[in-house]
């Protein structure tokens, strides 16, 4: 499991400093995907983790902003901030 965490590391390394520039500049122009597509990743996250029998129930408060998200309306729009 660790090389998995270690990719994903590496994966969120290179994508803070995108996201903390778009933040910077206030420029939300260009969406890495929508609300919807996240929720629809945390039923794979849930999935995956009991296939491999992990605890992942440090991500349910996540999955519930999603959800809400989603649930006000909100689930096309763009998931960045």
């Amino acid at each position: 499991m660790v090389r998995f965490g270690v990719k994903w590391f590496e994966m969120i390394g290179a994508l803070l400093p995108v996201f903390a520039g778009e933040i910077d500049r206030g420029d939300y122009g260009d969406p890495a995907s929508s609300v919807d597509l996240f929720l629809a990743g945390a039923a794979h996250d849930v999935a995956f983790a009991e296939e491999a029998g992990l605890d992942v129930e440090w991500h349910r408060p996540f999955h519930d902003l999603l959800r809400r998200a989603v649930d006000a309306g909100h689930g096309a729009t763009a998931s960045r901030p």
